[in-house]
């Protein structure tokens, strides 16, 4: 039997902003490095209760999902501090974890009390205001923060203060965002419509200063030489944007690559302790500055594990075929790392050539840096190509899914159509095998009735309660199926390589289609029960006129094509106008009911029954044997008898009939041999007076 892996569990907001991102591809290549198993639960906020825009549609009930991690399959946590507690301060998430059973952890970004974490040396804010104070000569600054609540906002915004007050100046406003780019968009736009144009914008992150980048722009301010901007994260979107941004690297990738390193380290048994990884101020255009080489840290890099030693190099080569054999192992390694990584390894690479011996070793270095960006590029385009196989991958799953909604073989046609379309690696785990969202939803192993394992192709209970059902090296996302207060299960994917924005785009595309289901089945249920109401009769469940000639022309038509006859009944009351008058309206309707119950009796199910109005009732039966109904109408009188006299009232319920035998082929229509029934009714009615 082979050991299990040990597994962690990321627990993370929803990976569509460039922080959580970068955390979640440190954390990734951290786990495989370290050949261990990482599953991201990616739920929401916790108790985001300020911002409605930001509960988007998983509200509170997405932080559910982290009760997974309470399995016995999960070794140790990793939390996402700070942007879990986004809105209302670290206190819930530190109650949350006391509540989990007690495993290594290591809290990313953000300090717990008495759990080690890793997390940013200084926040880079003195640094920029230093710069910009000094270099740019700025003194109207405006501040841009986050959400108040939040922890590493709280840093920011003091850092920023205290920063300023050193250089004995007062911060033209500082404006109060929540690390969104739309919120930015709005507070910008209420600074310049005050009036109040600042000489530089420092904001808490990259998304803020995109966002006040494109209002500054929108109202013809250019950046910098109207107004100066610096962001916070160097995040992909800060070194895309025009012009580039001046930001802080916050090592998000490195905080989370060395805290599943930290927690590993706990399983093993091996004491840690809490780290901080330096943050460096990284210059751009947004601020006026070209240097060249401005997006590489001066201090020396972080390291990187598994990696050739330069320092080696440079102390040793002596030859031009040590330097080709250094390039060729190196470029070796460019061909494995990610984005991130070749970050680190650039950095690293000019770093190292600053400070090499002689200018041979440092040309050496520097000649590396092409074969580097030759594989970002690589990595760039590959990542455009997947980004759009993916787009249409989940456009034609959804179009396929969406033509067929029907409850029968729903399942089935989600499935094919995934498998079809969407990367295959994906399982989805329901609470109800009936597809209906569940009211209050547990997350916990056993509160999962239906299991579709797209890759398999497996449709059926879950097959285990671990929910990951491997033992290999992988990483996995887990993601709860919730949209407003309709909440379905969970989808789990394994090793996924898209862009983290389709993640979030896959989950609300399936959950999407999940809802789309249940209202389409809902709504058939409803047109069901309109159909139903609208050729029943209300008082005696019967079919009302409308039914009966519906049913009634189905039935000929079957007569028809099997040339065979029907018998055409009419039959009412007799004396129902008395009953109304001597006893009210409320006996009158009992001696419609037992008539219409014993109708029922009289006849089979596959007679049509039904009350044309009144106490006229038609029934259309089908004719065997002898063709005579005088047996069916003989039981009909028997049983509107019996029940006359158990209900013990004052009156008696009788009936008169009539009848007609009617052959559909001869031509005649229903209308016409209803008349002839009737007919027939005034002789039974005429005769049954006389006697």
């Amino acid at each position: 039997m082979t050991e299990r892996l040990p597994t962690y569990a990321l627990m993370t907001v929803p990976m569509n902003g460039p922080y959580q991102s970068q955390v979640w591809r440190g954390a990734a290549a951290a786990s495989r490095l370290l050949g261990v198993r990482l599953v991201a639960y990616v739920g929401n906020y916790f108790n985001n209760s300020e911002n409605p825009l930001q509960r988007s549609d998983m509200c509170e009930e997405g932080n559910r999902l982290f009760r997974l991690a309470s399995s016995p399959d999960i070794d140790g946590y990793l939390p996402l501090v700070g942007s879990l507690g986004n809105f209302n301060g670290i206190g819930l998430i530190q109650q949350f974890l006391d509540l989990l059973p007690p495993k290594p952890t290591v809290c990313i970004g953000v300090p717990l009390q008495g759990r080690v974490s890793v997390v940013p040396s200084g926040n880079g804010i003195d640094n920029t205001v230093d710069h910009l104070v000094q270099v740019h000569g700025c003194k109207r600054i405006v501040f841009i923060g986050g959400t108040p609540q939040n922890v590493d906002a709280q840093y920011r915004l003091a850092s920023f203060q205290k920063a300023m007050r050193s250089h004995e100046l007062e911060p033209l406003d500082i404006l109060v965002g929540d690390f969104s780019r739309e919120t930015a968009e709005q507070l910008v736009e209420r600074l310049l419509d005050q009036g109040r144009i600042p000489q530089a914008i420092v904001c808490a992150n990259d998304s803020t200063a995109i966002g006040a980048a494109c209002i500054l722009q929108q109202r013809g301010f250019k950046i910098p030489e109207d107004v100066i901007l610096t962001g916070f994260d160097d995040s992909d979107e800060a070194k895309s944007m025009k012009p580039s941004l001046t930001t802080v690297a916050a090592s998000a990738f490195q905080i989370a690559f060395r805290s599943v390193e930290l927690v590993h380290e706990q399983f093993l048994g091996n004491p840690t302790k809490s780290e901080a990884i330096p943050t460096e101020l990284i210059l751009r255009r947004s601020c006026g500055c070209r240097i060249l080489g401005s997006s590489f840290r001066l201090a020396a890099p972080t390291s990187l594990p598994q990696i050739p030693d330069i320092t080696r190099f440079m102390s040793n080569a002596s030859s031009p075929q040590e330097t080709t054999a250094f390039q060729e192992r190196i470029e070796k390694v460019f061909d494995h790392a990610s984005d991130m990584e070749l970050d680190l390894w650039e950095e690293k690479i000019v770093f190292a050539s600053r400070k090499a011996k002689s200018p041979d070793l440092s040309r050496s270095l520097l000649e590396v840096l092409p074969a580097l960006n030759a594989v970002r590029q690589g990595h760039q385009i590959t990542e455009t190509i997947t980004l759009q196989r993916q787009m249409s991958g989940q456009f034609q799953a959804i179009r396929h899914i969406m033509a067929d909604l029907s409850r029968d073989g729903f399942v089935q046609r989600l499935v094919a159509g995934l498998q079809a379309n969407v990367n295959s690696q994906l399982r989805i785990l329901l609470f109800r095998s009936d597809l209906e969202p569940h009211p209050s939803p547990s997350f916990e192993p056993g509160s999962f009735e239906l299991e579709l394992d797209v890759e398999s192709g497996y449709i059926g209970p879950p097959r285990d309660g671990s929910l990951l059902h491997q033992n290999e090296q992988e990483v996995w996302c887990v993601l709860p199926l919730i949209l407003g207060d309709e909440s379905f299960g969970i989808l789990q994917v394994r090793e996924w390589t898209a862009h983290e924005m389709l993640l979030e785009g896959l989950r609300q595309t399936l959950t999407f289609v999940l809802s789309a289901a249940h209202n389409a089945a809902n709504e058939a249920k409803l047109r069901e029960e309109l159909r139903r109401l609208a050729v029943r009769d209300e008082l005696t469940g019967l079919l009302n006129r409308r039914g009966l000639l519906e049913q009634g022309q189905n039935l000929a038509n079957r007569a028809l094509r099997d040339k065979t006859c029907l018998g055409v009944v009419l039959c009412d009351l007799d004396g129902l106008k008395q009953i109304n008058d001597q006893y009210g309206h409320l006996d009158g309707d009992m001696a419609i009911q037992m008539l219409a119950n014993s109708l029922v009796d009289g006849f089979r199910q596959v007679d049509v029954i039904g009350r044309l109005g009144g106490d006229e009732f038609a029934i259309l039966a089908e004719l065997q044997g002898d063709g005579n109904l005088d047996g069916t109408l003989e039981r009909v009188h028997k049983a509107l008898q019996r029940r006359s006299l158990k209900s013990n009232r004052p009156w008696a319920a009788q009936t008169s009939i009539g009848w007609v035998k009617w052959d559909p082929a001869d031509g005649s229509r229903l209308d016409m041999v209803l008349s002839k029934a009737d007919q027939n009714l005034y002789r039974d009615k005429k005769r049954r007076k006389s006697i």
